[in-house]
């Protein structure tokens, strides 16, 4: 009996001492999904803060817009909006002066002539609203990283004030916001019809690369029906 109470005694104190040498960030991150995101959007306005070419008494009136994805600038998603509303709030408090559009206002980016050239419509609507600088931003997806590309631009003549640049492991929580569909992007019909994963589970790096593929299929693809 004697021994049996020890040799438990002793797998008691082996299993605390594993339970005890567990990283707390594993822990911490089960505990709270959204924060790589948090973290990823705290690094981007750190980023752009430190990379800032500002005059000493430079005064911006900055419009922060939505971010778009980068193989399909027309295109949108949950991400593309979270992450520029944690960009404000966080510019904000670091002292630049962030406004804001009236709702229902667009802002475009020109597809034609490069990603980070602003359309004379934002350019109006920047005027109207007198902003002197948008903060605009694409992102893109692949075999599971995301790298998020933000860019300053002087309204007047689109020269580019700030720029930062995050590559980073895309986990089950910034990987849901990615989903276009609601947001006008006709690419979420492809995403919806074919299904690749089951259920809610988080992919696995196969299951990636075929969201990768039908997440930016090719135009004729459209063209196929169920």
């Amino acid at each position: 009996m004697k021994k049996a109470r020890v040799k438990a005694s002793i797998l008691c104190l082996l299993l605390l001492y594993v339970l005890s040498s567990l990283p707390a960030v594993s822990r911490a991150d089960s505990a709270c999904p959204s924060c790589h995101f948090d973290a990823l959007s705290q690094e981007l306005s750190q980023r752009l803060l430190h990379n800032a070419r500002l005059k000493k008494n430079a005064s911006l009136r900055i419009l922060v817009v939505n971010f778009v994805d980068l193989s399909q600038l027309h295109c949108t998603s949950r991400f593309g909006q979270l992450l520029p509303e944690k960009l404000r709030n966080q510019l904000l408090h670091s002292g630049w002066q962030i406004i804001e559009a009236r709702r229902g206002k667009k802002v475009e980016i020109e597809e034609d002539t490069g990603p980070f050239i602003l359309s004379d419509r934002t350019k109006d609507l920047a005027r109207k609203i007198q902003c002197s600088a948008v903060l605009a931003g694409t992102y893109l997806y692949h075999k599971g990283t995301i790298t998020v590309i933000a860019k300053l631009i002087s309204v007047p003549d689109n020269a580019i004030l700030s720029s930062a640049t995050i590559e980073t492991e895309c986990d089950p929580y910034i990987f849901a916001l990615l989903r276009p569909e609601g947001f006008g992007c006709p690419q979420s019909q492809a995403f919806i019809r074919i299904k690749p994963f089951p259920g809610d589970e988080f992919p696995g790096t196969d299951n990636m690369e075929s969201y990768y593929q039908y997440n930016y299929p090719k135009e004729d693809s459209f063209n196929e029906t169920d």
